[in-house]
């Protein structure tokens, strides 16, 4: 109706107030230094920290909607790992009309982390960084919470009990209550995520500006794949050996300590296990309890 929207009332800018900013002083300083990389850089910046799981897609949207439409983008990653169709729509999330897509791993990019950097033009490591092998994996309970556990020691845990079962029957009741969060339905998603991982990793690939050939592509997966310990360690050496676009940054250079000093403050207060926070220069997504505080910021 013609006049109502200039006759409602103007709602003042919320302020928050003293207490308020001095609990959560960690987060305004966290977006200063977002704001004074992108600043230097020009080039936007969002940090994930914590694992990448489902519940996190809105908020990491939001965070890549709020950076100028097209601009270059440097996604900071520190993460255990997670789900990797997750780490797909990430992939999709940051490649959509964007040419120019780096990420930046200050610690570590495990499992899905590392599946997200293969989206990526340009991988920025240094002597601290590593990726891992892109084995899936799954929620199991552990002492009442969700614990991640590698889809693949499911299935060679159960394998091995087949085997183990059928060497000596007397042993089934001893290994099967070692085996009681595991039943036949979490054993054959698992195999079924393990089945999923390389075509998951193929199709993030072929996100990139110039996707590897056909050749490259196989070669990185089955390198990705290979090993048998999940949290096995892929430095930036091994990154490029593998067919990665690694961009190596001197430990002690000026644009590896701006990196750096922004990641130590996410270490001093949280965990990447049980914290998930999302943040660029103007927001702060997600949860986690800061170390001597009342309240998350």
């Amino acid at each position: 109706m013609d006049g109502v929207e200039d006759s409602m009332p103007t709602v003042p800018p919320q302020e928050h107030t003293p207490l308020f900013r001095a609990e959560n002083e960690p987060r305004y300083i966290r977006q200063d230094a977002i704001l004074n990389y992108e600043q230097d850089t020009g080039r936007s910046l969002v940090v994930f920290w914590g694992p990448i799981l489902p519940l996190a897609i809105t908020e990491f949207t939001d965070a890549i909607r709020d950076t100028p439409q097209g601009a270059p983008l440097d996604v900071m990653v520190t993460t255990t790992g997670g789900d990797g169709e997750t780490a797909l729509r990430m992939a999709s999330i940051c490649r959509a009309e964007r040419d120019d897509f780096r990420i930046i791993v200050p610690d570590m990019a495990y499992s899905s982390g590392t599946i997200l950097a293969l989206a990526a033009d340009t991988i920025m490591m240094s002597s601290t960084s590593t990726l891992g092998p892109i084995d899936p994996q799954m929620s199991l309970p552990e002492k009442g919470v969700l614990a991640l556990t590698p889809a693949r020691a499911i299935v060679e845990a159960v394998e091995n009990l087949q085997r183990e079962v059928h060497a000596n029957p007397d042993a089934f009741a001893f290994h099967t209550a070692m085996l009681s969060d595991i039943n036949a339905l979490k054993y054959q998603t698992a195999k079924d995520a393990m089945d999923r991982t390389g075509p998951l990793a193929e199709a993030v690939c072929r996100l990139r500006a110039n996707p590897p050939s056909n050749q490259q592509i196989n070669k990185i997966v089955g390198e990705l794949q290979k090993h048998s310990v999940h949290s096995a360690t892929i430095n930036y050496q091994d990154a490029r050996d593998i067919g990665l676009p690694v961009e190596y940054i001197d430990l002690h250079s000026e644009q590896w300590d701006r990196v750096w000093r922004l990641h130590t403050r996410y270490v001093a207060d949280y965990t990447p296990t049980d914290s998930l926070l999302i943040e660029g220069r103007r927001l702060s997504h997600g949860y986690g309890r800061r170390r001597g505080h009342r309240n998350p910021s």
